[in-house]
């Protein structure tokens, strides 16, 4: 059987690897309940040494209580008991609810199923990060020493072995940070973040209404781009690229003033992958639990938000409408009739996004004009000539060499 032992033992032998611009900003685990005695246990352990929070419970408990008020039967909801506890907070711990999986019977009955403990974490508070505890993301280099540190504390506060060894990833935030030369250039390279196509599983923005001007817009400062299906648990994959200084600016009293200075022209990527993704990972990355992928977020951040990255954008550069239609021109690589089209989907981009421009083209050729557009080295996207800058490289080339997931000291304004 593997151990808490054996955990450690094989985290030793993964240090030292090298930061290639991909880790964690935060993930959240649960702990499985096996029987009535755990879980009265441990909800005595939270309600001595925690905070009831029943505003939060109400929040999450929402569905359950739906199911219930519509009388809908088979139907599967999480009962929430949400706990605060000020010492686990500093320490980067946070959330922490008590969990029974209900089962609603035909005759109206919840029967109880599946017991757990949740909660968020956040890896460079734990560690001991104080400095740029919010622009900054635990180091690659240091993503072994996660899970000891974690499994230590809990300890510390009261949870036994026999419950830490089953501990699961439910949710993992994969994360990058980019820094352009100013605010500015960050946003006019949100500006083409917004314009990207869709690409695998995540096949729509998440575009509210606006209460004002009621309309659909992107979020403030930010795009997302969403897996369109709901799961049973209505969770759904996210890619959120958002800029970090208006963000903070927005809750200004939370942060110091020196750290929100140094996230202008700061970029995020963050992607998070749900359980049925991480189901996946485990055999993709021969990991036989979920905290064990912890290993491999350096090479699932290539594999899984990188791809996204290209397959959204493109793996060329951004450059000016005018030159990339002039690129286009000049390519002996291509007949009249294909520079055409690939000079038709840059025009179309500007004014609408990657996913309308490609509407001109059948479904089977999509991805050969995409293929075009990476072999001359630039992305469909464009700008305005307009734009003082000549070029952007693309997401996952500033991520590899532009990457401020770390900061050694602060930068000069």
């Amino acid at each position: 059987m593997y151990t808490l032992q054996d955990y450690e033992i094989e985290e030793e032998k993964n240090a030292g690897r090298k930061n290639n611009g991909y880790s964690i900003h935060t993930f959240e685990v649960v702990i499985p309940l096996l029987n009535q005695d755990a879980f009265i246990k441990y909800k005595s352990l939270l309600e001595n040494r925690c905070t009831k929070q029943d505003a939060r419970s109400g929040y999450h408990n929402q569905h359950y209580y739906m199911c219930l008020k519509k009388r809908l039967t088979h139907a599967f909801a999480n009962h929430y008991t949400c706990f605060d506890n000020e010492d686990l907070f500093r320490l980067g711990i946070s959330n922490l609810c008590l969990m029974k999986g209900k089962y609603i019977t035909p005759d109206y009955q919840a029967n109880t199923g599946k017991m757990f403990i949740s909660f968020q974490v956040n890896p460079r508070i734990l560690l001991g990060h104080t400095e740029n505890k919010y622009i900054c993301i635990i180091p690659c280099s240091e993503i072994e020493q996660v899970i000891p540190a974690l499994f230590a504390t809990l300890r510390t506060f009261g949870f036994e072995d026999d419950v830490l060894i089953a501990t699961e990833i439910k949710r993992l935030d994969l994360c990058a940070n980019i820094r352009l030369k100013d605010q500015p250039a960050a946003e006019r390279y949100l500006k083409l973040m917004r314009k990207g196509g869709h690409y695998r599983g995540l096949n729509t923005k998440e575009m509210p209404l606006d209460p004002v001007s009621h309309r659909h817009k992107h979020p403030g400062n930010e795009v997302r781009y969403v897996n369109g299906s709901y799961s049973r648990n209505g969770i759904r994959e996210t890619l959120s690229i958002y800029l970090k200084y208006p963000q903070m600016q927005e809750r200004s009293y939370l942060y110091d003033a020196g750290e929100i200075e140094q996230a202008k022209g700061q970029v995020r990527f963050e992607l998070r992958v749900k359980a049925p993704k991480l189901r996946y990972l485990k055999k993709k990355y021969a990991r036989p639990t979920s905290i064990q992928l912890l290993d491999a977020v350096q090479d699932i951040g290539i594999d899984i938000l990188g791809a996204y990255l290209g397959g959204i954008y493109g793996t060329g550069k951004f450059v000016k409408t005018s030159h990339a239609i002039e690129l286009v021109k000049q390519t002996n690589c291509h007949h009249k009739q294909v520079k055409g089209i690939m000079s038709q989907i840059i025009r179309q981009a500007r004014k609408t996004d990657i996913a309308e421009a490609f509407h001109i083209l059948p479904p089977q050729q999509r991805y050969m004009f995409k293929t075009y557009f990476n072999r001359l080295g630039i992305s469909p996207v464009t700008f305005p000539d307009s734009w003082e800058e000549e070029a952007f490289e693309n997401p996952a080339t500033y991520i590899l060499n532009n990457n401020v997931n770390e900061r050694k000291q602060p930068y000069p304004s």
